[in-house]
């Protein structure tokens, strides 16, 4: 046989593409959360009434993509869901970015220990003269020049010294006899002898006074030189803000301004020449891939604190100190000066920014700045509250040309009057996020509404869509919720952990499901082997050219790809096994009629689990989006490698060898027992009771369970993991112990007449830990509730938020062990309760397992709720007395005498009463990581330190202290409160913005492996999105099998009656549920259902009985029905099997429906109907012409398929056998769904949906055929 050569040559084309698309696969395929570790965010959208909630939403997502991600590296997926929702993905940082990132800080740590703080400074100088030198050479190392400035200081410092004293005396001397002098009465004795003594001591006293400010002068100076070599953090954070493009725009290969800036730090430091090259290196590196964040922290952070819209009037030249101000931002930058009447703003887009030529508009770092005003009465800023943009809508100026139009608010309209009115002719700036957008002129007073106008040539219609969009990012129509509704969050720990076990599991299917075919098949198994890698190949190269996010479902995917792959081939090399043994055919028109006969139930097969993958992606959450994707692309992978890449290779093979052998073929014995001669309609009396048994019992089960059966996706609560440190095990039992003591000391407390002393020892510990959990958590959602009220009073749409938290559900809440699992022990466990607040679940197992979770867990302390600075215990830093300024003078602690002079200026920030006590060394590592990350990065490098108030008693196990209250003080080069403490509760400020950083420093938590958090709006979505789905899969397959079986207008016919019989059903339970008041949960639920499900089988009824050429498709609705029911039935009965030790082997656990188990069901109806329409299609091929079907028909399809059907059910149960012992706890639920679905599908297939076709059967004509015969006419195709 000749293989045409475009054949192979595709093959081969189509594996290199696909190939090169994902390899490697660790720079080309997309991970997601599950994977990669991270967190998915739902916030809600205060949606205006009277406008359409997808528009707003969807201009929500631009407007905050714009503001928080506009390059796009911080790799965030926004999304649009369900209502007026917001679904915001965060991948983690790469472990590639984590180390650059780490290897710049280390360098500039390295930079930074050649500076001198000059507290240390004048501690050195002090020292005895043989140990001040030793110091100063340790700290001058090889650079004589350096401690050449040391030793001239310390000269300066011993000089100024000595004439300290005799300074001292002479001012004593003269203030004595002065004293004396004036208490002598005019003309007395000796008062001229004392005025001539007064007079030689006051020029004595000068002289004094001369030398000793002279030397102190040189003492200052000398120690100025020796600070001068320090290179602040600022100064490299200023560097490392230039601009990289060149100078010279005519040159593009010129110097840059960041180079420009390096080389001269560089030349003014060439102590340290080399580590600072390396460090501006390091930073280059960590640039090219900096950007994800670390933390959800993070990111709400920055959802909270962006999109701030301003409008300052800007100021002429003539009216203010322009030199001034000019020399202010060329040596301190333009930060500086938040507490003077103006302030420097960069213009955001200077190629189409036209200033006028009156306004201070200059050049900074590569960058435009424009000065603006900074007071009340000429700007309307963040800081005043109560003022909003209405809205914003393009219009025409009074001269015809492009214009913007806006609205404020009634107050806002007030201020804006005042503001604007005094101020006719000048520009006003708009600014945006401290970037100026916009600088029209003032052509009149505006009040509520108001008009931005573009000039003598107007906006062009790019300007103005751009200058509309921007308002409306400064002001959003549609308000983010403050906090997320749904949290859900997977570690790295967990995310390696799943990729580990998923891979593992992908291989071991692959290697174990290609051994038995390569076993059976021989050399088609050979060809089939090779067809299950390129499937794989397929599918990941697919993945790689989407884009798409590769997820731990995904995986699943592939591995049940890998089974149901394998199907074709069976149904393939059977039908030539067929041809060969049974009808002797010879080999080469064996292999074509086996392909050609094959190709119709492939193709059926495939494409009906191809629609359940569809309705999956339009309806399932983002990660089982994942599951689709693959199962969705294998499937079309799977027609294209076992229709035609295996027809080439075995017809490759055929080429030279002229023999097909299999192990049927060479042992027939095999061949006798994969075919019986049973029959199945006889059985019917069997198997239909046990039908009607498991299907009542899965009935029973499920409503037994009720809603403990369902997960917190679709109940609402919080699920969280963790594993335990040092690889450690613990009981199921003691952790399930752990979890309910906190939710009996709650139960305790609300108790009538609780009596603190009635609890035990260890509950007595666990009492103030449960009160404080319950207390923060009543607080937030008291200020949720207040932000609820605040939008409902604006006539915005809003969701409630949830309730406190009661800790007293944890009686009860799911403990199911994780990790390494041996016997009754595990390495890790996940906690789901009924309570919706994620963050007191967390601190409530945290403290639960405070003692075996090794890693940074949160510190309290007074005052950390408090959210506005002003109310915080923060202070600014000001001299004390003279020249020093002592800390217990600034925060009113008198006692506390730390000398903080060298932080004047700045602010220090008192944290009392610590829990747990904390080192310094820890909190200083905690506020330096946080000072770090992409949320305060922005603010540049800060020196701060922290400062011990209160020693505790207790001490770390090597005897390092620990402290009840420290104080971190901060200081930043552009603020000084010194000078202006009222500025101290600007917001933004230095101020502000530390006091949010330690906050968020000191209660950043990385203990548990995964927080999942969904409120009760997001699990009613999700619960109905999974019953649409199930419905949807339904309809679709029964419209699919009567289009396919009865022919195109009765199916297409049939299959609209039952879509409005089906959406009826939908419209009643809606109208029902509001007319009756029924909630969707517990009893209503299944009144709803029933209601909804009625109108489709009543038709399903009527079509089964009156139309014979249509009961394949509720035949095989009846099958799906019956497996699934059976598989809910299964998984409800191991919630109470899965404590047995007996058991153990089974890997049984509490299994809860979740989307994943959804996603389970619905391909258990995919592979269910798979195995059902081969055997309907066999019963179509062997009915031939005759127009209904007999026992006899039935009989002998089934036994013709049975060998098929044995095959691909066991390498399809091989394949999630493996998913579900080596898979991972993620997907473990799901393998065990699979694993029954495979064997009740398998089941069904051939006792049940077959059998379903008699029911109703009327002969047509005078008399019926014979039911234990044939019809003589059988299909040869």
């Amino acid at each position: 046989m000749n293989v045409p050569a475009w054949k192979w040559i595709l093959v081969l084309v189509v594996f290199g593409v696909c190939f090169a698309a994902f390899w490697p696969p660790e720079q080309r395929l997309k991970p997601g959360l599950d994977l990669a570790g991270g967190t998915t965010l739902v916030y809600t959208v205060d949606i205006p009434g009277g406008r359409d909630p997808a528009q707003v939403i969807d201009e929500t997502i631009d407007v905050l993509r714009d503001r928080i991600d506009p390059t796009g590296t911080r790799n965030l997926v926004w999304r649009r869901v369900a209502g007026n929702r917001v679904e915001i993905q965060m991948a983690l940082a790469s472990p590639e970015t984590r180390e650059r990132r780490e290897a710049y800080y280390d360098l500039q740590a390295q930079v930074l220990e050649r500076n001198i703080d000059r507290r240390r400074l004048d501690a050195v100088v002090r020292l005895a003269p043989e140990a001040r030198d030793r110091e100063m050479q340790a700290i001058a190392g090889d650079d004589q020049h350096y401690f050449e400035k040391l030793q001239l200081y310390a000269a300066t410092q011993d000089f100024a010294a000595a004439l300290r004293e005799p300074y001292e005396a002479a001012v004593a001397a003269f203030e004595e006899q002065q004293a004396r002098l004036d208490a002598m009465p005019e003309g007395s004795d000796g008062r001229a002898t004392v005025e001539a003594r007064v007079d030689d001591l006051f020029e004595a006293m000068q002289e004094a006074t001369r030398a000793y400010l002279e030397a102190r002068t040189q003492r200052d100076e000398a120690r100025a030189a020796v600070l001068a070599a320090n290179i602040e953090p600022y100064e490299i954070q200023r560097v490392l803000d230039q601009p990289t493009r060149p100078i010279d725009n005519d040159d593009p290969q010129g110097p840059t301004y960041r180079g420009v800036a390096e080389e001269e730090m560089i030349a003014a430091h060439d102590d340290r020449a080399e580590v600072l090259e390396k460090l501006f290196e390091a930073w280059t590196a960590y640039e090219a891939v900096k950007g994800p964040l670390d933390d959800p922290n993070d990111l709400i952070a920055l959802l909270r604190g962006s999109g701030v819209l301003e409008f300052r009037i800007a100021p002429y030249v003539d009216e203010i100190p322009a030199e001034t101000y000019l020399e202010q931002l060329r040596e301190r930058g333009p930060r500086a000066g938040g507490d003077q009447p103006f302030r420097w703003f960069e213009v955001d887009e200077p190629e189409d920014f036209e200033p006028d030529p009156q306004t201070l508009v200059t050049e900074y770092a590569g960058n435009q700045y424009i000065l603006l005003s900074n007071t009340r009465d000429k700007a309307l800023t963040k800081d005043t509250e109560g003022w909003q943009l209405v809205s914003t809508s393009p219009t025409q100026d009074n001269v015809g040309q492009p214009a913007v139009a806006f609205t404020l608010n009634d107050f806002g309209g007030q201020l804006m009057s005042q503001i604007t009115g005094p101020n006719q002719g000048k520009p006003m700036a708009i600014i945006l996020d401290n970037r100026v957008i916009s600088a029209p002129t003032l052509r009149s007073k505006i009040g509520a509404r108001g008009m931005i106008s573009g000039g003598t040539g107007g906006f062009n219609q790019q300007e103005l869509t751009y200058l509309i969009r921007t308002l409306k990012a400064g002001s959003l129509e549609g308000q983010l919720s403050e906090y997320p509704v749904s949290i859900k969050t997977t570690g790295s720990a967990a995310g390696a952990d799943n990729i580990a076990k998923g891979t593992s599991a992908a291989r071991l299917s692959l290697i174990v499901v290609s051994v038995f075919v390569l076993l059976y098949y021989l050399v088609p198994g050979i060809a089939t082997t090779l067809a299950l890698a390129f499937n794989i190949v397929i599918i990941l190269g697919v993945m790689a050219m989407l884009g798409a996010t590769f997820t731990l479902p995904g995986i699943a995917g592939i591995v049940l790809t890998i089974g149901m792959a394998v199907d074709a081939n069976v149904l393939i090399f059977e039908r030539i096994r067929e041809e060969l043994q049974d009808k002797k055919r010879e080999l080469m028109i064996a292999v074509r009629n086996g392909y050609d006969k094959a190709f119709s139930s492939i193709l059926d097969a495939n494409l009906t689990t191809l629609l359940t993958c569809v309705i999956l992606g339009a309806t399932a959450t983002s990660d089982i989006k994942g599951f689709a994707y693959t199962l969705g692309i294998g499937i079309v992978a799977t027609l294209f490698t076992s229709l035609f890449a295996t027809r080439v290779l075995i017809e490759l093979y055929l080429s030279r060898v002229r023999s097909l052998p299999m192990l049927t073929l060479v042992f027939p014995f095999i061949r006798t027992l994969l075919h019986p001669r049973l029959d199945w309609i006889g059985l019917r009396w069997m198997v239909l009771p046990l039908s009607i048994t498991l299907v009542s019992w899965g009935v029973w089960m499920v409503n037994e369970r009720g809603e403990d059966l369902l997960d917190i996706e679709f109940r609402s609560g919080t699920q969280v993991s963790f594993t335990l440190s040092d690889e450690g095990m613990m009981e199921n039992a003691e952790a399930r112990t752990r979890v309910e003591a906190l939710g009996e000391v709650s139960r305790a407390m609300k108790a009538e007449g609780f009596d603190p002393a009635s609890l035990s020892p260890v509950q007595s510990e666990l009492l103030p830990v449960v009160a404080g959990i319950e207390q923060d958590s009543a607080d937030r959602v008291a200020r949720q509730m207040a932000d609820y009220e605040q939008s409902i009073e604006e006539g915005l749409t809003a969701e409630a938020p949830g309730k406190p938290a009661d800790l007293s559900l944890l009686i009860g809440a799911a403990v199911v062990p994780e990790g390494d699992i041996e016997g009754t022990r595990a390495s890790g466990f996940s906690v789901s309760s009924l309570i919706t607040d994620a963050d007191a679940v967390s601190a409530a197992v945290k403290a639960a397992f405070a003692d075996v979770l090794d890693t940074t867990r949160p510190i309290r302390f007074a005052d950390s709720g408090i959210r506005s600075v002003g109310q915080a215990p923060v202070f600014a830093i000001a001299e004390s007395d003279g020249e020093v300024a002592t800390l217990g003078d600034n925060i009113g602690r008198p006692e506390v005498t730390t000398d903080v002079t060298e932080f004047l200026g700045g602010v220090a920030i008192v944290l009392d009463d610590l829990q747990p006590p904390a080192t310094l060394d820890d909190l200083e590592q905690r506020i330096e990581r946080m000072r770090r990350q992409p949320a305060y990065e922005p603010l540049g490098f800060r020196e701060s330190m922290v400062i011990p108030l209160d020693l505790s008693e207790q001490t770390t196990e090597d005897g390092t202290p620990l402290y009840d209250a420290v104080v971190v003080v901060t200081r930043d080069e552009t603020t000084n409160y010194a000078e202006d403490p009222s500025g101290i509760v600007e917001t933004d400020g230095l101020a502000d913005t530390e006091w949010s950083l330690v906050v968020d420093a000191l209660s950043r938590d990385t203990s548990l492996n995964s927080v999942s958090n969904f409120s009760s709006q997001v699990a009613s979505y999700l619960r109905n999105n999974a019953i649409a789905a199930v419905l949807l899969s339904m309809v679709g397959i029964v419209a699919y099998i009567w289009i396919r079986f009865a022919g195109f207008d009765k199916g297409l016919a049939a299959t609209a009656v039952l879509a409005l019989a089906t959406f009826a059903g939908g419209l009643g339970q809606l109208v029902i549920a509001q007319w009756l008041g029924i909630a969707v949960r517990g009893e209503g639920f299944w009144i709803l259902l029933a209601i909804a499900v009625t109108p489709p089988a009543l038709v399903l009824g009527i079509v089964t009985w009156y139309f014979p050429a249509l009961r394949y498709g509720p035949a095989a609705i009846v099958a799906l029905v019956h497996d699934v029911t059976i598989t809910l039935g299964v998984v409800a009965t191991a919630g109470w099997l899965y404590q047995r030790p007996e058991l153990d082997w089974l890997a049984l656990t509490d299994f809860k429906l979740n989307p994943a188990m959804i996603a389970a069901m619905l391909t258990i109806v995919g592979y269910s109907l798979n195995d059902t329409i081969v055997v309907f299609d066999r019963i179509r091929e062997n009915r031939g012409r005759l127009p209904y079907v007999t026992k006899a028909i039935i009989n002998e399809s089934i036994n013709q398929t049975i060998s098929r059907t044995i095959l691909t059910s066991f390498t399809t149960f091989l394949a999630v056998w493996v998913l579900y012992y080596f898979g991972g706890d993620a997907v473990h639920g799901f393998g065990f769904a699979m694993i029954i679905g495979v064997l009740v599908g398998t089941y069904s297939s051939i006792a049940i949906a077959a059998q379903l076709l008699l029911i109703g059967r009327r002969p047509v004509g005078d008399e019926a055929p014979p039911e234990d015969k044939l019809p003589p006419i059988v299909s040869e195709r």
